[in-house]
């Protein structure tokens, strides 16, 4: 099974403060990052595959921590703007974008307006904005194939902190790949 998140921000104390639904869910770095680990953990076994759309963790001295703490064997890093140091030793691939082919599913971690396959039954899938994006862009493209897997977003549809299955994505968009 394919899994996709985005903007864990694993570690990084003032994210709390700058994401206003964390700010109401959570006291604490270490009570997200623990939720966060465990969320994942329950929804991605270990034979799934899951892809990080960037943004994984604020420290760079933390990868291996954070990495080693999620159960799932084969996780992909898309780089996000926070994804400083090398990714490369704990993640089974760290790239900077990513075109999957079947489900053909073009992957970054910021909202692209236009990707490769956009016109025909390719899918976008982001993180970066944390939830904040989608009304406005529903609005200006409606019935778009993009969407933002980033945890806070998942929650605003599930209110749950987890990552989302490639099939929840596609009932999420309508749509068939």
């Amino acid at each position: 099974m394919l899994f996709f998140t985005a903007d864990t921000h694993f570690g990084h104390y003032n994210i709390i403060k700058h994401c206003r639904c964390r700010k109401k869910a959570f006291n604490s770095i270490s009570e997200m990052d623990g939720l966060f680990i465990d969320s994942i953990n329950k929804y991605v076994k270990r034979g799934d595959i899951l892809y990080h759309l960037g943004d994984f963790c604020w420290n760079k001295r933390f990868i291996q921590k954070y990495r080693s703490a999620i159960n799932c064997k084969n996780v992909h890093l898309i780089r996000g703007n926070h994804d400083k140091g090398n990714y490369d030793a704990a993640f089974s691939s760290v790239q900077h974008m990513l075109i999957l082919k079947n489900p053909h599913i073009h992957l970054c971690h910021y909202p692209l307006l236009s990707w490769c396959g956009s016109n025909y039954k390719s899918i976008h899938l982001y993180g970066h904005c944390h939830g904040n994006m989608e009304k406005k862009l529903d609005y200006i493209l409606p019935h778009r194939r993009s969407m933002d897997v980033g945890i806070d977003n998942i929650y605003s549809l599930s209110k749950e902190w987890r990552p989302i299955s490639i099939n929840e994505i596609l009932s999420y968009l309508s749509v068939t790949c």
